[in-house]
């Protein structure tokens, strides 16, 4: 498989850019800022997983296969973990301080742990990606589900901010644009070359 990774190096720019105009204004302490930090966080770590995980792909035969594993496992789970978070930052911020019903928790937990069991048994199921014979990359039969899931995140996100939009300040608005925007290209623009 032939990856592009300019998106990635363009990804990571605008992370980064994020992250320090987020941090610099960031004024207030509340668990939606603090969801939303850690979002930032994991999205850049992800970004960065990913160009890693692009340049052991195409060294795997020199590597040991061990490594591969690792660092795509733990971009997948990064990937859709914010994404998860994604969704988590525009629920707290509808919500503010109520508590969440078990249907909110059922919601942001049960998809992400699906994910994270599929990928982290993959090595053993081969259900996610693999390593043939051939030190080739491959994906497993099960590989779409996570950008189905990670578009379920995405949606409901997108749902919620436009029917809550009147609960967001102007700069949620635009943070939660921003990254819809974003993690939409991230799960589209790859498919879409492939």
């Amino acid at each position: 498989m032939e990856y592009i990774i300019h998106f990635d190096f363009a990804a990571l720019t605008i992370m980064i850019t994020v992250m320090l105009h987020f941090l610099y204004k960031k004024t207030i302490s509340t668990r939606s800022t603090l969801v939303f930090t850690i979002l930032l966080w994991v999205a850049l770590t992800s970004t960065i997983l990913d160009v890693l995980s692009v340049v052991t792909i195409n060294h795997a035969s020199v590597l040991p296969l061990w490594i591969n594993y690792l660092l795509n496992a733990v971009y997948l789970i990064t990937f859709n973990t914010s994404v998860a978070l994604y969704y988590t930052y525009v629920l707290f911020n509808i919500k503010k301080n109520k508590p969440l019903t078990i249907k909110d928790k059922l919601g942001m937990f049960m998809p992400i742990g699906f994910v994270i069991l599929l990928v982290a048994t993959t090595p053993l199921t081969k259900l996610i990606f693999y390593f043939d014979g051939n030190f080739k990359y491959q994906h497993g039969p099960c590989m779409s589900l996570l950008y189905v899931i990670a578009l379920y995140y995405m949606g409901v996100a997108l749902y919620r901010t436009i029917k809550y939009s009147y609960m967001f300040t102007t700069g949620q608005k635009s943070y939660c644009i921003l990254l819809f925007n974003w993690k939409y290209c991230s799960c589209s623009i790859p498919n879409v070359l492939s």
